[in-house]
């Protein structure tokens, strides 16, 4: 294969490498990366996206491209340097006469009418990025550091002063209650004292008094 028709692939390589390639008298291609997301309904980190950007007004290459084709093709730079504005007039006349030219792994470039040069990018693909599961990962006996108004407590710290919370508040409504039971009992032990009553026939029965028996004796034997 000569090394013309190895160009469009040596200079796509350079392009996914540095993420960006310049065109001599054509435009500059970038490449922009969208982070990875994390998609919660099908529970999967979807990988980097990439999608390929051109630009017409930045097209003046660097010598790092024409130092990586060189040593890809083992030429001279200066006949590298050749190679790749050949393959930039060829390609600006392609696009020229109405045509456009298919480069694999870029896209379609074309010309619209008012001479503007556009590209339909290709997709981005690299098989070893695949999207991966994410499934939530819950650690129960793992501490760690939570902030609690201005103070720093660890998360143990903070669930065993909860529990104790919850302990407390258990424990106090049966005490309310004996307090009030016995306050309740006193006061009906008060009315029954007041009122003198008596349970030994399960009736309210007044007590009599000795002296009151002692007076009604005397009644009897007058």
């Amino acid at each position: 294969m000569s090394s013309a028709k190895e160009l469009p692939l040596l200079l796509r390589m350079f392009f996914l490498q540095h993420k960006h390639l310049s065109v001599p008298g054509l435009g500059s291609l970038h490449l922009v990366r969208k982070p990875a997301t994390h998609d919660i309904a099908s529970r999967q980190l979807l990988a980097p996206a990439f999608s390929i950007h051109f630009d017409e007004h930045n097209d003046s290459p660097n010598k790092e491209l024409f130092g990586y084709v060189s040593k890809k093709l083992n030429l001279p730079e200066w006949e590298a340097i050749g190679l790749v504005n050949q393959f930039a007039l060829e390609l600006k006349e392609t696009l020229r006469t109405g045509k456009h030219y298919h480069w694999e792994g870029i896209g379609d470039l074309e010309t619209i009418p008012g001479g503007q040069v556009i590209l339909k990018a290709a997709t981005i693909d690299f098989p070893f990025m695949p999207h991966v599961s994410s499934n939530r990962v819950i650690r129960k006996e793992v501490a760690h550091t939570v902030l609690v108004g201005e103070r720093e407590r660890s998360s143990g710290d903070s669930q065993q002063w909860l529990e104790e919370d919850v302990v407390v508040d258990k424990a106090g409504w049966w005490i309310a209650a004996v307090i009030i039971a016995a306050i309740a009992l006193i006061m009906i032990f008060y009315q029954f004292f007041l009122n003198d009553y008596s349970f030994v026939s399960g009736k309210q029965t007044p007590v009599i008094t000795a002296a009151v028996q002692i007076q009604q004796e005397d009644k009897t034997r007058q």
